[in-house]
């Protein structure tokens, strides 16, 4: 196979991105569609009324990847980060609460539109209330929740949290 070459303006302009800071959407997408992104799934779960809940927020409608639909909440893990500093955004802009403890559950890794993911996903703990988001059955979540949530990201926690406590 023929390797592919590029401008060397192209190449110029690549050089001066700063890795280590957010990208803009289109360029985080024409970027995503070359190389592997790393995803932080940051599950919470709750047993409350005799079933298992989980949390999830509503992204923007003006997201570029699955715009207005509900999900549990996630961040892209940027060049520098340790998990702890995504958790930490996600504490942030997600949960409105500090994530306090977590779990490694296993990866997805998986072709979206945008590109290939290797979805990392986690149990989290946090020690109050989130805010932002609604609490769902996991037997009975919504129409729009994004599909490999409901397919593979949430079962996959879900299967990890019985085990934990023994149900």
């Amino acid at each position: 196979m023929a390797q592919q070459t590029v401008p060397k303006e192209v190449l110029q302009a690549l050089a001066t991105i700063n890795p280590c800071q957010g990208f803009s959407p289109e360029l985080y997408n024409a970027l995503a569609r070359l190389v592997p992104s790393v995803a932080i799934e940051a599950v919470l779960l709750r047993r409350h009324g005799g079933e298992i809940q989980v949390y999830m927020t509503r992204r923007s409608p003006n997201d570029t990847a699955y715009p207005n639909q509900v999900h549990s909440p996630g961040s892209i893990l940027r060049a520098g980060e340790l998990y702890e500093d995504v958790l930490a955004r996600l504490s942030e802009r997600e949960f409105h609460a500090p994530i306090i403890h977590y779990d490694y559950v296993g990866e997805i890794f998986m072709e979206e539109e945008r590109g290939w993911f290797n979805n990392r996903v986690l149990l989290v703990q946090v020690p109050r209330k989130p805010i932002g988001g609604e609490w769902f059955s996991v037997d009975a979540l919504p129409d729009d929740v994004v599909d490999h949530h409901v397919q593979k990201v949430i079962p996959m926690a879900v299967a990890y949290f019985k085990k934990q406590h023994g149900l």
